[in-house]
Parts: C-alpha cells; structure tokens; sequence
C-alpha cells in the first residue's frame, strides 16, 4: 500500500531533482524512490566493482581510440594540439564528430555508428564513475562530482 511523505526542499535542489529524473527517463516519484531504496537497501543494487569499471573505462578508450585511429581528424587534432590529445580533448572531439557529421565528410556511415557507440560508452561509464563517488562516503563527503582534486 502507497504512502505519502511530504517534506520541503529549496528550490534548486527540486529543479536538480526533476533534471537528474529527466536525464534518466523516470518519473520524479520513480527517481526519488529508488534514491531511498538504494540507501536502505543496498544489497538490491549491486555496485559495479572498481576492477570493473576500470575495465570498462579501458574498453571505452579502446572504442574511442578504434574510432578515432579510423579517421583522418584524429590526425589534424594531434597537430592542432601540438601532441597527442587528452582523454578529455578526444571526448570533445568524438562529441563534435558525432553530433555535426556534416563537418566531417570523410566520415562513413560505419564510422559515424562507431561514434555513436563511443559515446553511449562514455555516458555510461561517467554514471558509472558518479554512482561509485557517490557510495564511497570516506572519499566524497559532498555530492559527487567529475571534477579532479576537489
């Protein structure tokens, strides 16, 4: 049987509630839920291990360097940067690929699925890396973030 908790939150924090629901395609009710589920119940939601997100990270470079070592851009970007890119820098490139193709002729259609496939790997292991910040208290006492040294 449903019941009804009603508690007051500012108002930033509601809209980064009904966001974070959007950006996971549930409904706020459903988001909320399987917050509080998660932290009763954390047993009914395996963590991926850090062995295994580290080798999904590794698998997601492996994509990224796949797609890119197939196009001439990853070239041009070595030498627009003077070396060879940082993860991020490929990220923004991959991203750039695969949303404005149309900038990037020499692009097949087989290419642009790799692209696609990249970036699905990387929004999954980024949700990945925030889910694990975010069940590690004694590492992060604020609410996680993909920043570095903060």
């Amino acid at each position: 049987m449903a019941k009804t908790i009603c508690y007051k939150i500012d108002g930033e924090l509601f809209r980064d509630i009904h966001v974070r629901a959007a950006q996971k395609g549930v409904s706020t009710q459903q988001y909320m839920n399987t917050l509080i589920e998660r932290d009763l119940f954390p047993e009914r939601f395996p963590q991926p291990t850090k062995e295994q997100v580290v080798n999904h990270l590794n698998a997601m470079l492996g994509m990224v360097d796949q797609a890119l070592g197939s196009v001439e851009a990853h070239a041009e970007l070595v030498e627009s940067l003077g070396g060879e890119p940082t993860m991020l820098q490929c990220v923004n490139q991959l991203n750039r690929m695969y949303l404005f193709p149309e900038q990037f002729p020499q692009l097949t259609e087989e290419q642009i699925r790799q692209l696609r496939d990249a970036m699905e790997a990387i929004d999954r292991t980024i949700e990945d890396v925030s889910d694990i910040l975010w069940d590690c208290p004694e590492q992060n006492m604020g609410p996680p973030g993909m920043t570095l040294g903060g």
